[in-house]
């Protein structure tokens, strides 16, 4: 018998019932959404992406707003991602993500690379 399960945002597959086995946000998963958050301007959705100390880098970036139509993901290995964000311009980001929970990606460092 296929037990029920429920799709949550940021979660693949959650099932319910007996012999809970989670499979939970993998971080190409995040990174792909958190590139889609900046494009459209999702603030709310982006202020969860951050730890404390990701997020002073990040408010430091955003002096300077991003402006893109589209992004490209470098995924550089160790949890370290390059996010091109292209518009008129193009804009680096490099980012330092952790799992912070159980299937929960967050920044802890940022860097503008121009």
């Amino acid at each position: 018998m296929k037990q029920p399960s429920v799709i949550l945002p940021g979660i693949r597959y959650l099932p319910l019932g007996k012999g809970f086995n989670q499979n939970m946000a993998e971080p190409k998963d995040t990174w792909t959404r958190h590139g889609n958050d900046v494009v459209s301007g999702n603030m709310a959705g982006l202020m969860g992406d951050f730890t404390p100390a990701g997020l002073t880098k990040a408010m430091a970036i955003a002096t300077n707003p991003i402006v893109a139509t589209k992004f490209e993901v470098n995924d550089l290995g160790n949890n370290e991602v390059e996010i091109d964000y292209i518009g008129d311009k193009t804009r680096k980001i490099w980012s330092k993500w952790e799992e912070t929970s159980p299937g929960k990606w967050q920044i802890v460092d940022l860097t503008d690379k121009g």
